[in-house]
């Protein structure tokens, strides 16, 4: 079984990485810190973009968790642009630019300004991506309690 987790924060070990630990429990899983990868804005990219390098890591995965924090009432920068530039791509299975159909996909929305107030708009994002992309969109995790309870 294949985990990833990307991690849309800027801090690679904050808060948003610890609830994708205790989601993860003592399974391994693999990181993407998107703040590690230069993954351009859409209309922008450039010779040095790396967003395919970030979706060969991701292809084949079976449990997708994506966690940001919430900056401004919203997504990081970091998932806005990742998002942005999947949002181009053709979703089917049939499509190698589809690298994660049939993953099952978690997200944990947690910040300072209370997720619960924002986290329905980031979750619709995130339930579009997974009808596009063939995903199962299992559920938004925006507290310890929440993460400690899930099962992969």
């Amino acid at each position: 079984m294949k985990n990833t987790f990307i991690n849309a924060s800027i801090n690679r070990h904050g808060r948003t990485a610890k609830l994708a630990t205790e989601i993860f429990k003592e399974q391994p899983y693999q990181v993407i810190n998107l703040v590690d990868f230069q993954i351009d804005q859409l209309g922008r990219v450039s010779t040095n973009d790396e967003l395919e390098k970030v979706l060969e890591i991701l292809s084949g995965s079976d449990n997708l968790v994506i966690g940001t924090p919430v900056y401004w009432y919203s997504m990081s920068g970091h998932l806005k642009a990742f998002v942005d530039r999947l949002g181009n791509r053709e979703g089917n299975p049939e499509n190698p630019s589809a690298p994660f159909t049939d993953s099952n996909l978690y997200l944990i929305v947690q910040g300072a300004f209370p997720p619960e107030d924002v986290a329905p708009s980031i979750i619709n994002v995130f339930q579009h991506l997974a009808d596009r992309f063939n995903m199962n969109y299992k559920q938004c995790i925006t507290n310890e309690k929440q993460a400690k309870k899930i099962i992969l």
